[in-house]
């Protein structure tokens, strides 16, 4: 496993997770298409990158609080709310990396824990 293609997952996951957060906690509907497409695209290059050894390296806990915070500024700067300051990350590694990871369920889920 090289360096380069764990800093890619890693980063693929990051911006999945930054776009669902943005559909689940925007007001605005006119971008949640757009944002479902990216978490799409991301959820494809992050399996494309991934490999079983990656496993222990990968903290979904740390990437969720690096979105919170992306989304965060993101949403700040077009005059949306701020996002729940105490929301743990509800997903797991291996849900996130699901082959049939579904993202309106998991806007759901992130939607009913807010």
């Amino acid at each position: 496993m090289g360096k380069s293609e764990l800093q890619a997952t890693k980063g693929h996951l990051r911006q999945m997770l930054i776009h669902l957060i943005k559909v689940a906690f925007s007001p605005a509907d006119q971008p949640k298409a757009g944002w479902l497409a990216e978490v799409g695209l991301h959820h494809a290059q992050a399996l494309d990158h991934f490999s079983s050894s990656m496993r222990d390296k990968i903290d979904p806990a740390r990437l969720w609080q690096q979105a919170m915070t992306y989304a965060g500024r993101a949403l700040r700067d077009y005059g949306e709310p701020d996002l729940p300051g105490d929301l743990a990350c509800p997903f797991t590694l291996d849900e996130l990396l699901a082959d049939d990871f579904d993202a309106d369920a998991a806007v759901d889920r992130l939607k009913a824990v807010e």
